[in-house]
């Protein structure tokens, strides 16, 4: 029983040493989604995205896993139009629907997310991201990067 107790009070302690790392890398995806999502044009959604969008950012912020941000991020992209993405989306699309339904880490959804981007076509995106993006971007790499 002793030792029992010994291995679950240092798995306690190693979840709360690692919770900063690895809660910090998912704020920081929420937020950048929410800023990406910020940017891109109301011309770039479906017209259903405005009846679903004040939801979609207080979901987005209240996700408290990987798995529930990229369905955020789905959910987003699936009401992006096509005209708003790359053409070579359409082949790389399934995979990347996939990747998000298996993601389980702050890192995996930040590549998907980057991904995203970077197949959304700059007429699709504010005037504004031209100067965010390099910064949006890092923020990203960092997590991907700290994982």
């Amino acid at each position: 029983m002793k030792k029992f107790m010994k291995v679950f009070v240092l798995i306690g302690v190693l979840l709360f040493l690692v919770q900063p790392i690895f809660g910090a890398g998912l704020q920081t995806v929420k937020s950048a989604l929410i800023r990406f999502e910020a940017n891109v044009k109301w011309a770039a959604v479906s017209g259903a995205w405005a009846g679903i969008r004040s939801t979609w950012i207080s979901s987005t912020r209240a996700a408290t896993a990987p798995k529930r941000v990229a369905r955020q991020l789905r959910m987003l992209e699936q009401n992006v139009k096509w005209s708003a993405v790359s053409a070579s989306w359409k082949n790389k699309r399934s995979g990347w629907i996939a990747r998000t339904r298996s993601a389980t880490t702050a890192r995996q959804v930040a590549q998907l997310l980057l991904s995203l981007e970077s197949n959304t076509k700059w007429s699709a995106v504010s005037g504004a991201w031209a100067g965010i993006r390099a910064g949006w971007i890092s923020r990203l790499r960092n997590v991907q990067d700290s994982m």
